[in-house]
């Protein structure tokens, strides 16, 4: 599926929302990147329309709680292999994958429709950092340990780490980005971990809060 050419002041208004926010966050970024996270959007709002891969359909909207809620981790990743668990539209993995290209990135899902969707990605952003990988992620059996998970929205802090920690190097953890945070399930999580650390997000743009909560996980049995 090819994208259409967007409208030229659309594409131009969105690119200068990216860079705009990406300023307020701090992040250097370079043309390139911006284009790359934009034409992701694109293809992103044409592919929802067929199989519903996002609820969210306005592309400035997308740039708040898609692209900038996504790199707003960038400070806090770690080593040089990373999964994303449970990527759907790939986020945060593939913005991520974008301004880190030096860093391989593992994209996870279990659906169909977001995995042909994530191979299209990867295919049309020329990302060659990244591997798709169609598993569920109890099942999946890396070659090789990863050196972070990073997740946004997908389970419980408790069942990620569980899910998750086998998956680690030793000396990894677990990056899950998640909106408010109830102190149950923070001590859950506490139990099965060697860690826990709480970073709150500002996201331009944004009024929710968003939080980053870095695990040590128990070492997998």
């Amino acid at each position: 599926m090819v994208p259409k050419r967007s409208e030229p002041n659309l594409e131009k208004g969105l690119k200068r929302n990216v860079e705009e926010g990406l300023i307020c966050l701090g992040l250097p970024f370079s043309n390139e990147a911006v284009d790359k996270c934009c034409r992701h959007l694109f293809l992103l709002k044409r592919w929802s329309k067929a199989f519903n891969l996002s609820g969210i359909k306005d592309l400035n909207e997308m740039v708040v709680k898609h692209v900038l809620d996504s790199v707003s981790i960038l400070p806090f990743l770690k080593g040089e292999k990373i999964i994303d668990v449970g990527s759907g539209a790939g986020f945060p993995g593939i913005p991520i994958a974008i301004f880190l290209p030096n860093i391989s990135f593992s994209l996870l899902d279990s659906n169909g429709k977001k995995i042909r969707f994530l191979t299209e990605i990867k295919s049309q952003l020329n990302l060659e950092n990244v591997t798709i990988v169609n598993d569920r992620v109890e099942k999946h059996a890396p070659s090789s340990p990863y050196d972070m998970v990073v997740c946004r929205a997908f389970s419980s802090l408790e069942k990620i780490v569980l899910n998750c920690s086998r998956l680690l190097v030793p000396d990894g953890s677990v990056l899950a980005m998640k909106a408010a945070i109830s102190e149950e399930e923070l001590n859950a999580a506490r139990e099965v971990s060697l860690g826990l650390k709480i970073h709150k997000v500002e996201i331009p743009n944004l009024k929710l809060p968003r939080h980053l909560v870095e695990i040590r996980p128990r070492l997998a049995i």
